[in-house]
């Protein structure tokens, strides 16, 4: 792998939208491509500019996900590119995960693909006794951003949509409370941010909301959706904004309790245009952001850092953020492909 530098950064002091998607209702679990008879993908030189995310398997292999142009993997020899014509449902790619036997699966606008190393299908959705919300150890869990207020499980079987009405009949569930992120704690449970219903957690039991104004609907009208929640090693939990960080305790009852405290002061937010984050990594306890336009950010507890990114003198429009199994810092951008961490600097990332 060869990173090629761009302008070395200067660290300003100042500081900060991954958009998941879908799962179509269908009745049978998965619909294997006609293109699958043969070897998928072509090897290429390079990616598309538009790289949405970035994820290495258990194997170190990475792969990195597109905006119209399919995903791509590299062995640290050879880049390969799979689109539609291969087998994905969709060459828009929103999330990528694995399981526990490296199945790799790519959440996208139009359904889930899943690839085994030879072959690309798409799960569908049944409906079964099994379509009921539950914990287990080794479930996956998709995000329908925009589509559905819920989420899809897998189980290594069968995928199932599932919906927070299920859970909670006395809510009236709308387009506010579209799932944008999902989360899994320490403790196991499921966190899911919305669009502009706040924040809920599931314990395997119930589904529980905390609506504090910063996760809604800001009073001047801008919806900026939970779209990241982390925990780190306090047990802190924060939900894709520096104004509070959260932190949780059950009572008695087990019913979700928690308390807060303002994170950045008011000098602080003067220099923001608008605190919240699209995407972050956590090297230790201190949290790294993507900010739309405002390039990227670190935050340690008490000190906000800016760090302005350009190539080539172009501005670069971050959209995610990711931690490697190295700890390596990955960015993946809108409009100018994929970036490294250096320890000084961003550079690009070259096959």
């Amino acid at each position: 792998m060869k990173l090629t530098h761009i302008a070395t950064l200067s660290l300003l002091p100042i500081a900060l939208i991954t958009i998941l998607s879908a799962c179509s209702g269908q009745t049978s679990l998965a619909q294997q491509s006609p293109a699958a008879a043969q070897e998928p993908g072509r090897v290429v030189k390079e990616t598309d500019q538009s790289i949405w995310n970035i994820y290495e398997s258990r194997n170190h292999m990475y792969w990195f996900g597109s905006d119209g142009h399919g995903a791509y993997s590299y062995d640290g020899k050879t880049l390969k590119q799979y689109t539609k014509a291969d087998g994905l449902c969709s060459d828009r790619i929103r999330r990528i995960q694995e399981d526990s036997i490296g199945n790799i699966y790519f959440d996208t606008p139009d359904g889930i693909s899943k690839y085994d190393g030879r072959r690309f299908v798409t799960l569908k959705p049944v409906q079964s006794a099994q379509n009921q919300w539950t914990l287990q150890d080794g479930d996956l869990w998709f995000t329908l951003n925009g589509v559905l207020t819920g989420a899809c499980r897998y189980d290594g079987e069968h995928l199932y949509q599932l919906d927070f009405s299920e859970l909670d009949d006395q809510r009236t569930y709308n387009q506010d409370y579209d799932v944008y992120s999902i989360y899994r704690s320490a403790r196991g449970h499921l966190w899911f941010g919305t669009a502009s219903g706040g924040v809920a957690r599931y314990d395997g039991r119930k589904l529980e909301w905390i609506t504090e104004r910063e996760l809604l609907t800001l009073e001047d009208g801008r919806v900026p959706g939970i779209r990241s929640i982390w925990q780190d090693s306090k047990g802190r939990y924060w939900f894709s904004n520096l104004y509070y960080q959260y932190t949780i305790n059950d009572d008695a009852s087990g019913h979700l309790a928690y308390s807060k405290v303002q994170c950045i002061n008011e000098q602080q937010k003067a220099k923001i245009d608008l605190p919240y984050y699209t995407s972050s990594v956590a090297i230790g306890d201190t949290l790294w952001m993507t900010y739309y336009n405002e390039g990227i950010w670190r935050y340690d507890g008490s000190t906000l850092t800016q760090l302005p990114v350009t190539h080539n003198g172009k501005t670069l429009r971050p959209v995610s953020l990711y931690k490697d199994r190295q700890g390596r810092i990955w960015l993946g951008t809108e409009n100018t492909g994929i970036f490294v961490w250096n320890d000084t600097a961003f550079v690009q990332f070259v096959p």
